[in-house]
């Protein structure tokens, strides 16, 4: 979908494209990472702002005006001014796991009716966390990189072992970014087996 945005913009000479991610799709998006065993970026959830990798190095401007607003304030809006939103059908599909999420929300609702409040809590605590850990991984950057290239990083593995486990695992998920842009697909247990493989004997 992201991919196909950034055609559309560059055909169109457009430098950012603006979705319409409410804060409901924030909810869904953080419980759908921890589901996912996402580590702390995961909890973090989507930004107001953020850029988009591709792998055909390709990079998309994402603005998200709407994050702050809730799905019942929209749909509220579009009725006061009498405008019919398109609905993508596939919402409504079991097949595809963020529908699923969406149906089990409302039956944690019932232990706790402000648990989509302390999801977006959640949210600004990790994203507070990982803001600390990028600066972190700035400073380490130069020591830790033994050579960087456009297809490959090398790691310094002394150096890298000497930091903090939370910097050592962030390094090794900006080394991936870097690489390979989006990071959707990394998961937090991914991280680790790498971190447990720098302990082990060559082979």
């Amino acid at each position: 979908r992201y991919n196909y945005f950034a055609k559309v913009a560059k055909q169109a000479g457009a430098s950012r494209v603006a979705v319409g991610h409410t804060a409901d799709d924030q909810v869904e998006t953080i419980f759908l990472n921890i589901v996912r065993g996402a580590g702390v970026r995961g909890l973090k959830g989507m930004t107001p702002i953020s850029e988009r990798h591709s792998k055909r190095d390709s990079t998309l401007l994402i603005v998200r005006p709407l994050l702050e607003v809730s799905r019942t304030e929209t749909s509220a809006y579009c009725k006061e001014l009498g405008l019919s939103p398109r609905i993508d059908v596939s919402n409504y599909s079991p097949a595809f796991l963020r529908n699923r999420v969406r149906n089990i929300l409302p039956q944690l609702e019932s232990l706790n009716p402000a648990i989509r409040k302390a999801f977006l809590r959640l949210s600004k605590s990790a994203g507070e966390a990982v803001e600390l850990l990028d600066t972190e991984v700035a400073k380490a950057w130069p020591q830790v990189i033994a050579q960087h290239g456009e297809s490959s990083i090398k790691l310094n593995k002394k150096q890298l072992l000497q930091l903090p486990a939370a910097v050592q695992r962030h390094v090794l998920l900006v080394a991936w970014e870097r690489l390979r842009g989006d990071p959707q697909d990394l998961e937090a247990i991914h991280i680790e087996e790498i971190v447990a493989s720098l302990a082990r004997p060559v082979g």
